[in-house]
């Protein structure tokens, strides 16, 4: 008599599916993928694949390596494995909580604030990350292909300038930037009261030697709603459905 899956068994089952659909999408059989896997530096047996697949492993599970290890040695995310965004599977973020995929997998990475599913965490990095990804690559963008409107120029420089603060003061790594990009930021930057070291840092010049400029004001100049460390729950009416990300 087969028992009710547990809410681990749940989760390696929805994987072990999304092992063996990619597999058989590539043409391999198990003992390929195996040796795929061992060549990427994980040694996995046929046998650890096959019960993978068909549930003998469900117990046992599938663990943090071999998911990676899976995911790069398939070409897929190793996310998409447990979250299969696209598929009408539902899946059981908490136990006896099955969402679509899209939602469970913006909760995974932190980008769904859903009281219900996970507690809002001020201090949670993704949105700040979030917001200096997108704003270097419209920066990027537009001085690529409309370097003739300041406006947008400035609009993004002004976010990136923003979230490099916020992860300064909290104490975060500043992801690297292009020298020419931190060129760009020099003036931004200072109206924060900040400027750059050699390899990218931030100064906060009230507080050092540095000489603070007539122009820069006493308080952080960010418009109201540009605030960083801002969820997709409360920026603008997003919501996880509308996010294309």
């Amino acid at each position: 008599m087969n028992h009710p899956l547990t809410w681990p068994e749940e989760l390696n089952a929805i994987a072990g599916e999304q092992v063996q659909r990619h597999r058989r999408a590539h043409g391999w059989t198990a003992a390929d993928l195996a040796e795929r896997c061992a060549a990427l530096g994980l040694p996995m047996s046929r046998s650890k694949v096959a019960n993978l697949e068909n549930g003998r492993a469900r117990q046992e599970g599938i663990g943090i390596a071999e998911l990676l290890v899976l995911g790069a040695a398939l070409g897929v995310p190793p996310a998409l494995l447990i979250f299969p965004i696209g598929e009408k599977v539902p899946v059981p973020i908490l136990p006896g909580k099955p969402v679509d995929p899209w939602a469970a997998y913006l909760c995974f990475v932190g980008d769904l604030v859903d009281p219900a599913l996970m507690p809002p965490n001020p201090n949670n990095p993704v949105p700040v990350y979030r917001q200096h990804t997108d704003a270097y690559l419209g920066y990027t963008t537009a001085t690529r292909t409309n370097p003739t409107d300041p406006q947008a120029v400035d609009r993004h420089l002004t976010m990136l300038a923003a979230a490099r603060v916020d992860m300064h003061r909290r104490g975060w790594t500043l992801p690297p930037i292009p020298p020419a990009v931190a060129r760009a930021l020099a003036e931004p930057l200072l109206g924060w009261g900040f400027t750059q070291d050699e390899s990218g840092g931030l100064i906060d010049i009230r507080t050092s030697s540095a000489t603070v400029p007539d122009w820069a004001p006493a308080e952080d100049p960010a418009p109201a709603g540009m605030t960083t460390g801002m969820t997709p729950a409360t920026q603008g009416g997003d919501t996880a459905g509308g996010d294309e990300r």
